[in-house]
């Protein structure tokens, strides 16, 4: 739940960059007939996507920071891409769908160009200020710092509560001494802090300097640790007095969410391995920054440090401080380099960790590691050096191409970044053998993890909801002029593999996922089944399964001609992954539901479906708009798998499609009601310790998202029942129940109804999801509240609830 960034560079350019591919673009701005759109818009994309490293590279920045017209045109560049996309858009609207992926691209560069050009050179510029007499050379040091605080301001949402930065420069011995008196005696004085606090200057003999700056704060939002980083960082002296004479740099950055440790200063990473013994003067410049857990911390800290009468600073009690002191207190073999001692060190960690360094020993490098599973690390070569993160969204709005250094290495792997090379060094832990690298298309820009001018992306993404479900079902089918439905002729034929399984025959069909996926996958069988079943000659058996359930015993499953619907939002998910490699071996078909483009289970699958476009990252931890889409991409295949083996009629089918184009604005509708839901929830749940959700039928289903989603968010154990069971609610602790009734035949409605009369006749404070008209009005009388919701068919009601 925390996040790495870093960005280790070679020789910063010492003049202005090669601005001809952008003289050669300007050139193309102006009025366009509208027969010549979508030509332009396709020439203009691939030349930035052809020079996006130079386009983000440390001398156009720089530029663009200090000249006032370069920069003016840049950001004409990027209104006149927008009027393209619009134009395009009309297009799109007017039938030409096939148009829409240069749309997204469009929109893609558009904002690069003004956001993450123009914006970026602007708070590079504001960081070094306009008071330093070489603000051009000191821009060398802002731009990659500003990158890695825009990677951290991104992966704050896996860990808010503090942060660190810490940033090393390589300069000249003479620059040491050329400082005034005043930042002589700062120096000195923040020399003196041996242990990685906040304001603290380590001095190697290898003239980097090393300056860290920490913020910790139990709560506030997201945002708030970027800004006062920056702003330590911005009213530095020392920093700026030497930063215009340093000739590379070096920046490792977290944002850590507590699990070892409390939340102060004192545990934000970085760390470096000093102790208590230590004596002034001592430089410690190598700073580490770890993701995960260290299983085995407290066995090192006895054996390392306690076992040799050593101490540490009593304020640091995260279990990232051992990794320095395992790195300085092993004996190391003499002689070996500085990967391998690293790797030994490496090797005496348990657990899961995803662990970043920068040494001053070794400017321009960066040395990495990566044990156990679900830590990630992601590396991109830049135009100046190698940018690091532990997700690659991380590096989104630096580079279009990335490497992922936590490819499954039995036994974990270390890896050096030089920023004067053009690989990494990847070596096994084990055994220290050389492991390959690939390089993958990084599908996803800067602009989709945007969180705008919403206070946290799970409200953003609640009502990214409608246009993530009309994206996941634009362009997966055409209508005919009957109306009836086709899945063939499409622009990019999605259906072929899975059309060919079907056409050989399906066995049975399972579906599986884990956590929300997991309860996607019940809803998508239940709408597989509800598809399939029609036809009473001819059944197959749909189960929704968890993957961890189906990989532990995968021998009692029929798999051979079997059809699996793997779930995940991020392809990543280890118990689904493994779960489709045991599946395949057994001679199953696995269709994916994804919404990652270049993910695990991509690469995995037969056919994939992508929800939304593929790249409509979810950042919140609590899902809402990825539990939508799935639901939809759901849906779209059992209507899919229906047409193929002839289960429903064409009509049949068409309703039910009709349905779910319906289903968006549906979803809008109820997120318009936001006032009204807000005041029933701030007049009721502060004042319930106890909570419960009900739903009988398909509406269970949403039950048991519910209460996924109110556990995550709030921290409590709620149960779930069928409505007419209550067997696993304690009518007793008078609980707030939430009961889901908005799906139900006509004839059920009077049942459910009298299950309402008795929670509140216990005290049990009812709060009834219904369909709006005669269904919400039967509940008025026995309901604590009634949240009337849109009516809709097609089995998809749960999703509005």
């Amino acid at each position: 739940m925390c996040g790495i960034a870093g960005y280790v560079t070679g020789s910063f350019p010492e003049s202005s960059g090669q601005h001809e591919w952008f003289d050669a673009l300007s050139a193309m701005i102006g009025p366009h007939a509208p027969d010549t759109i979508e030509d332009l818009a396709s020439t203009t994309t691939q030349a930035l996507h052809t020079n996006f490293s130079a386009m983000m590279s440390i001398a156009f920045l720089r530029d663009v920071a200090t000249d006032a017209a370069l920069r003016a045109r840049v950001l004409e560049a990027g209104a006149w891409l927008s009027s393209l996309g619009d134009a395009l858009s009309d297009l799109s609207r007017a039938g030409r769908t096939e148009l829409d992926p240069l749309i997204e691209s469009v929109r893609d560069y558009a904002w690069q160009l003004t956001v993450e050009v123009g914006e970026h050179a602007d708070a590079c510029a504001a960081l070094v200020g306009d008071k330093h007499a070489n603000r051009f050379a000191a821009l060398n040091v802002a731009i990659p710092t500003e990158y890695v605080l825009r990677a951290i301001d991104k992966l704050e949402v896996r860990g808010r509560d503090s942060a660190g930065i810490s940033v090393q420069i390589a300069v000249p011995e003479a620059a040491l001494i050329a400082i005034d008196d005043t930042l002589q005696a700062q120096l000195k004085a923040r020399s003196a802090l041996l242990h990685a606090d906040h304001g603290s200057v380590f001095v190697a003999d290898t003239h980097v300097v090393t300056f860290v700056y920490k913020t910790a704060d139990l709560v506030g939002r997201l945002g708030d640790n970027g800004a006062a980083l920056r702003q330590a960082i911005m009213q530095d002296a020392l920093l700026w007095a030497l930063a215009p004479l340093a000739v590379r740099a070096s920046i490792l950055s977290h944002t850590r969410w507590a699990s070892h440790g409390v939340i102060s200063v004192a545990n934000c990473h970085p760390h470096n391995g000093s102790l208590q013994t230590d004596q002034d003067g001592q430089a410690l410049g190598a700073m580490y920054a770890l993701n995960g857990d260290v299983d085995n911390h407290l066995e090192l800290l006895d054996e390392l440090v306690t076992g040799h009468q050593r101490t540490i600073e009593p304020s640091i009690t995260t279990d990232a401080k051992i990794i320095p002191l395992t790195e300085r207190l092993t004996d190391l073999v003499e002689g070996a380099d500085r990967l391998s001692q690293f790797r030994t060190a490496m090797r005496r960690l348990d657990g899961s960790v995803a662990i970043g360094c920068i040494d001053p020993a070794y400017p321009g490098q960066a040395f990495l590691a990566q044990k156990g599973s679900g830590q990630g690390l992601h590396a991109a070569r830049l135009t100046d050096g190698w940018m690091f993160a532990s997700e690659v969204y991380g590096l989104a709005n630096a580079a279009r191409e990335s490497c992922n250094l936590s490819r499954s290495v039995a036994g974990g792997s270390v890896i050096q970044l030089d920023g004067e090379s053009d690989l990494p060094v990847l070596l096994t832990v084990n055994d220290s053998n050389h492991a390959k690298i690939a390089f993958e298309p990084i599908q996803i820009f800067a602009r989709d993890i945007y969180r705008g001018t919403f206070e946290h992306f799970l409200e953003k993404e609640i009502n990214d909801g409608p246009s993530s479900v009309a994206n996941t079902i634009k362009g997966r089918y055409r209508r005919e002029k009957e109306g009836y439905i086709a899945f063939d002729k499409l622009t990019t034929d999605i259906w072929q593999k899975l059309r060919e399984t079907a056409g050989q025959g399906i066995s049975r069909i399972y579906v599986i996922g884990q956590g929300t996926a997991g309860v996607a996958a019940v809803g998508i069988a239940h709408l597989v089944e509800k598809a399939l079943w029609r036809d009473s000659r001819r059944r197959i058996a749909v189960e929704a399964v968890r993957s961890s359930e189906l990989s532990a015993d995968i021998d009692s499953f029929q798999l051979k001609d079997a059809l699996v619907i793997a779930v995940s939002q991020s392809g990543t998910t280890t118990d689904t992954n493994r779960a489709v490699d045991l599946v395949r071996e057994r001679g199953a078909f696995v269709h994916a539901v994804v919404n990652r483009r270049n993910s695990d289970l991509v690469r995995k699958a037969d056919s994939v479906l992508f929800t939304s476009d593929g790249r409509d990252v979810e950042m919140s931890v609590a899902s809402t708009k990825a539990f939508y889409s799935q639901i939809t991409a759901g849906k779209l295949t059992a209507l899919f798998l229906a047409e193929q083996l002839e289960t429903m009629t064409d009509a049949e089918i068409a309703y039910e499609m009709g349905e779910l184009e319906r289903l968006p604005a549906a979803i809008q509708k109820v997120l318009d009601n936001e006032a009204s839901i807000g005041a029933c929830a701030r007049t009721l749940a502060p004042y319930s310790r106890y909570w419960a959700v009900t739903g009988s039928g398909v509406n269970h289903i949403a039950a048991l998202e519910i209460r996924i989603k109110l556990s995550e968010l709030c921290y409590k154990s709620i149960p779930v029942d069928f409505t007419e069971d209550k067997k696993h609610i304690d009518l007793s602790t008078e609980p707030l129940t939430l009961v889901v009734a908005n799906d139900l035949p006509s004839e059920l409605v009077g049942d459910v109804v009298k299950e309402a009369a008795i929670f509140k006749a216990h005290n049990g404070r009812p709060v009834v999801f219904a369909t709006e008209g005669s269904d919400a009005e039967a509940f008025e009388e026995y309901a604590e509240r009634v949240i009337a919701l849109p009516a809709i068919g097609g089995d998809l009601a749960f999703v509005l609830a």
